[in-house]
């Protein structure tokens, strides 16, 4: 039996990273990480404000925006926002990086596995993007052990990744409308 979600859906989107100061996320690459998860964020954002049964909120306001003092409460700061609104829904945005040569893909982080939202979110990048499954891992971090709604923070790519990174620089759309459609597949299955 699936259960009954209330309309409208609460969706809070966290384009991570500052793009200064503390918490910048990975800047030794072009593009940076936080532009980019920016970018993804505020189209996500508005194909979520087209569907009339979601309201969104942005972690990132403008790509200047700056939250916290230092990384700790940037982090605490965003969990915060989502919890106090309070959103029925977390969608972390983040890209990676490894010295591993050739390494590539789509992860995503959760509290518990297996997870099927983020199942659904995959498997939709995947079919938007053409992207590698990365895997589905669970995390321990601050965030997704503090969030009150189900979560999933969602590692795009790898920046240290030519194949990622030319799919970043052309498919921007592409990953938020992966992350959309997995995201609407799964309210409509499990939710609705």
């Amino acid at each position: 039996m699936k259960d009954v979600i209330k309309l409208p859906i609460k969706i809070f989107v966290d384009q991570a990273h500052n793009p200064e100061s503390h918490d910048t996320g990975l800047t030794d690459n072009i593009p940076h990480e936080h532009d980019l998860t920016y970018k993804v964020g505020v189209e996500l954002a508005q194909l979520l404000r087209n569907d009339n049964r979601f309201e969104v909120r942005l972690s990132r306001l403008s790509p200047t925006s700056i939250i916290g003092t230092d990384v700790e409460s940037s982090i605490k700061e965003r969990v915060n926002m989502a919890n106090e609104w309070p959103a029925d829904y977390f969608i972390g945005i983040h890209n990676n990086i490894d010295t591993e040569i050739g390494k590539s893909g789509t992860i995503i982080f959760v509290k518990d596995t297996p997870n099927l939202l983020a199942r659904s979110i995959m498997d939709s990048i995947i079919k938007q993007t053409g992207s590698k499954d990365g895997g589905i891992y669970k995390a321990e971090g601050y965030t997704l052990q503090n969030l009150n709604m189900p979560a999933a923070v969602i590692s795009l790519g790898y920046l240290s990744a030519l194949i990622d990174i030319v799919k970043y620089d052309t498919d921007t759309k592409k990953f938020a409308q992966g992350i959309y459609e997995g995201l609407v597949n799964y309210i409509d299955k499990y939710k609705s």
